[in-house]
């Protein structure tokens, strides 16, 4: 295989900033790798920062893959408001003067012990946990989010998470929206795909009594990628202005390629005030720049076999299990305890090694008399060596 597979095809990792949508991170990686097949794993909302995984060409069809990974994120939690989206992007609820309570201990160490003691006895291991009415997920066709715009009424049913990790790491006083004395909690939370850290928040508040939200976000990694990799392309947010057609001033955020980004631990340096924990976003009224720049993406995009590698586990093929795969044909693979891998064909030195497909391993079947098995007679025959295994393609790659 060509070496042009690790530009035409990979990963980009990309440390979005706050203020614009994921869906705008996708836009200006369009631009920067002149192609628009461009997707992402796991969305992050506008507040939000930290690692987003952007697969172009073939990648693509991983991100799937991605999206069942373990996730770690860095959270700022305020205690003492609640908001009608779960985070700061809302509008304060209720807040809570809570005059002989957790809010009024003597200092910051006191609220940490007891916060401790909640997190470790509710919200650890296996929880159920409903979504926040803001949210993505679909209810007869349409987003509950749009739902809870228009105020209507939105039902979501508990579901089981994992988490992880819930490590609270500081704590301080602060005033809220509404007025009051708030405490903000900075967290780090690994857990489950599927797992939402504003109703983290939100019942974290409940439990205590005080109401709670999030004022901030930061994921870190997803599966094995991690932000801190040296290859992250980090991007800012620019307020780009101009006139429309009716001689109106629009102004729209845009992400752009930046030499620096802030992290949410400059919120507890003191480098942020108030609610607003990113920073001030820059305004750019030309944005062009940024695109006609070198950022040397070819040594930050990781390539079609190490992206592969790092989503699930892989398999060594031979070349003319290379060309059964795609023909649509069964191969037979050394046994593996995973249901679904990737299939590769080693190259020569120098050249990329060829990513076949993702394969879908045979289950075995105690009954495989009379054709039952999982995939077909042969399967038993297989199967009487317990090395090997039958497995199907389910997605394709073509060769570059």
């Amino acid at each position: 295989m060509s070496s042009s597979q690790t530009s035409s095809s990979g990963i980009l990792l990309v440390d979005k900033p706050k203020g614009v949508t994921s869906h705008d991170v996708v836009s200006c990686a369009r631009g920067l790798l002149h192609t628009k097949r461009v997707g992402h794993a796991g969305t992050l909302d506008p507040m939000a920062t930290g690692l987003l995984i952007l697969g172009f060409g073939n990648a693509t069809r991983l991100l799937n893959y991605l999206l069942g990974h373990d996730k770690t994120y860095e959270a700022v939690i305020r205690l003492g408001e609640s908001t009608n989206t779960d985070d700061a992007d809302g509008d304060v609820v209720s807040s809570v003067n809570d005059e002989n309570g957790i809010l009024n201990s003597a200092n910051t160490d006191e609220i940490l012990k007891e916060l401790r003691c909640v997190v470790a006895k509710n919200f650890t291991g296996h929880i159920m946990q409903t979504p926040t009415a803001f949210s993505a997920i679909k209810i007869n066709g349409v987003r509950a989010y749009d739902l809870a715009r228009e105020g209507k009424d939105v039902h979501l049913e508990p579901r089981e998470v994992v988490i992880h990790d819930f490590s609270l790491l500081d704590a301080r006083f602060n005033v809220g929206v509404s007025g009051v004395k708030v405490v903000d909690v900075r967290a780090s939370v690994s857990c489950s795909s599927g797992t939402y850290i504003r109703a983290l928040a939100r019942d974290l508040g409940r439990v205590l009594g005080v109401g709670g939200h999030l004022v901030s976000l930061r994921r870190t990694r997803i599966g094995e990628f991690s932000v801190e990799d040296s290859r992250v392309l980090k991007l800012e947010t620019r307020i780009r202005t101009f006139t429309d057609k009716n001689g109106v001033t629009q102004t729209r955020a845009k992400a752009v390629v930046a030499d620096r980004h802030d992290s949410i631990s400059d919120y507890f340096s003191g480098s942020a005030s108030g609610s607003s924990v990113a920073g001030d976003l820059s305004v750019d009224s030309s944005c062009k720049k940024s695109v006609q720049k070198n950022y040397d993406l070819q040594n930050r995009v990781l390539s079609m076999f190490e992206s592969a590698k790092l989503t699930m586990q892989t398999v060594e093929i031979s070349e003319n299990q290379a060309k059964d795969l795609r023909f649509g044909r069964k191969i037979v693979i050394p046994a593996i305890n995973e249901k679904n891998i990737i299939a590769y064909v080693k190259a020569e030195k120098d050249v990329q090694n060829d990513v076949v497909a993702v394969l879908e391993t045979a289950e075995k079947s105690p009954a495989t008399a009379g054709g039952s098995s999982a995939f077909s007679k042969s399967q038993e025959k297989n199967e009487k060596n317990t090395n090997q295994i039958e497995a199907k393609p389910i997605v394709v790659f073509v060769q570059s």
